[in-house]
């Protein structure tokens, strides 16, 4: 299906009245328009969009997004008739991958605070330098023990606390949709290369494989790993002797994302090179830097 969104400018009584954020699927037309006497300043829109009347007072932004992630625009307004002093507003457009929906989460549009832990991890070697958040939490979803990640094609941006074990449980959706907040600059969300590259950096050949006593010494002792399992996508925690974390990586499959899991559930490590977890799950996020 596609959709059209509308993000309307209105300048009263000195003041700009706006809705300046959008969200919309990989899959989707976005229009944007501002309807004042403005121009834009800033604009790099997702690939596969185009931007015309820039200066013309009437600026409209469409298309079909080919690139996920969040984009930044800046309007400056020429201002007023008394004042004619010149506002300026900052949106952003996000495009989330194709399949995940723009519908409000179970925990409403903010995760609350986020938090991800005290201790950090720093692991070198061959080459690679990286450092690692512990399991991220947010108070959103502390308490919760709900959780719907719903299914293809529609998949939920949706959370669930993890009693017992560090870090609560994101659906795919939910990570890229909140990634900023997750893992805020200069952190984020990894992707299956970090995870590869982490493997190989601890001595490992990056390929999956069965190795449980790696696992025990490197995954566990070096990394920080706690192994809590994952939930299914309508809340149920399953295999809590595994661990499992989301990347940001696409599998094959558009109803699939590409985990890294360690434990006994992946016969030792699992990249999920040729398929991938089910976008609804509910799993642990780790941010990187």
């Amino acid at each position: 299906m596609r959709k059209n969104l509308t993000i309307l400018f209105l300048l009263f009584a000195s003041k700009l009245v706006y809705s300046p954020n959008s969200t919309i699927s990989a899959a989707n037309l976005v229009t944007v328009t501002w309807t004042g006497p403005g121009i834009v300043d800033s604009l790099t829109p997702p690939a596969g969009i185009t931007v015309s009347g820039l200066t013309t007072g009437s600026i409209t932004i469409s298309g079909i997004p080919t690139q996920q992630g969040v984009f930044t625009y800046t309007i400056t307004t020429i201002g007023d008739d008394d004042t004619c002093e010149p506002h300026s507003i900052t949106g952003t457009i996000t495009v989330l991958p194709a399949g995940c929906n723009g519908n409000a989460p179970g925990w409403g549009e903010s995760l609350g605070t986020v938090s991800r832990g005290t201790q950090e991890w720093t692991i070198t070697g061959h080459g690679i330098s990286q450092i690692w958040s512990d399991a991220v939490t947010a108070t959103a979803c502390v308490d919760r023990t709900v959780f719907n990640g719903g299914a293809f094609p529609n998949f939920n941006a949706d959370c669930r606390s993890n009693p017992g074990f560090p870090g609560d449980l994101f659906s795919w959706c939910a990570v890229m949709r909140f990634a900023d907040q997750l893992c805020p600059l200069p952190w984020r969300v990894p992707t299956m290369q970090d995870f590869i590259d982490l493997d190989i950096a601890m001595g490992g050949t990056g390929d999956s494989r069965t190795d449980l006593a790696f696992v025990n010494a490197n995954y566990v002792t070096r990394w920080g790993s706690h192994l809590g399992g994952f939930s299914n996508p309508t809340g149920t925690v399953l295999s809590q002797e595994n661990g499992i974390y989301w990347s940001t990586t696409d599998a094959a499959s558009a109803s699939w994302a590409r985990p890294l899991a360690i434990g006994s559930m992946s016969g030792g490590i699992n990249f999920f090179y040729m398929s991938g977890l089910d976008r609804g799950s509910g799993l642990t996020v780790r941010c990187v830097r």
